[in-house]
């Protein structure tokens, strides 16, 4: 059996992004990460909004080609918090991964591997570490063999238990998003920050149950 991925890791800066890209579609993994798997509507809507209809250029990283219009994606949203580009693929065993972090708009790792390595340096990078690799690894850990293909993740997605933390999250990104753009004197930001704390709290609640 075959597995590949392709998606953005990070934290909770990803959670904003359906907010100008409907198409993504955010993963909350474990450990306190998201993810946006790269489907093929959020790649298309990417190269629509970020190429507007010129040439598609890529660059190498490294060892790694990439389309610049993915790289400046991840570099911008890396000006907040480290953001990490990842690819999977394997048929039979056999394969390789690859993986890009961006942090404050500069590139923090390039690398690619034959079989297994990559990625989990990525979430290494993000603070996992594993115990026992041997028996689990940091991918394992954080979820990352739930689904076999990158599209299959918005399937998953469905659930009612990942809609709950979607809906606190996306809620979070929307209230910081309004205080961004409202004056401390308008008589709606203390409505928005009031929202934000309490959205905040929500997520908090729902960790903590999803820990016991």
């Amino acid at each position: 059996m075959g597995y590949e991925l392709t998606a953005f890791i990070g934290r909770d800066i990803l959670t904003s992004v359906p907010l100008e890209y409907p198409a993504a579609c955010v993963i909350p993994l474990r450990y306190d990460l998201q993810m946006i798997p790269l489907t093929i509507a959020f790649w298309n809507e990417l190269e629509l909004r970020n190429t507007a209809g010129s040439h598609v250029h890529s660059e190498q990283i490294g060892e790694i080609i990439i389309r610049t219009f993915i790289a400046d994606f991840a570099q911008q949203l890396s000006e907040t918090e480290p953001i990490a580009y990842v690819e999977a693929g394997f048929l039979g065993g056999t394969g390789s991964q690859q993986a890009i972090i961006w942090q404050d708009g500069q590139v923090a790792l390039s690398t690619a591997t034959f079989g297994f390595g990559a990625i989990n340096q990525v979430l290494r990078y993000f603070g996992i570490q594993a115990n026992d690799p041997a028996l689990q690894d940091e991918f394992i850990m954080v979820g990352l063999g739930q689904c076999r293909y990158t599209e299959h993740w918005t399937e998953r997605n469905q659930e009612p238990q990942a809609n709950e933390f979607l809906r606190l999250l996306q809620a979070l990104a929307q209230s910081e998003k309004e205080l961004r753009e409202l004056r401390p004197e308008s008589p709606i930001y203390q409505f928005a920050e009031e929202h934000k704390n309490q959205a905040e709290q929500q997520l908090r609640e729902f960790r903590q149950r999803e820990r016991k």
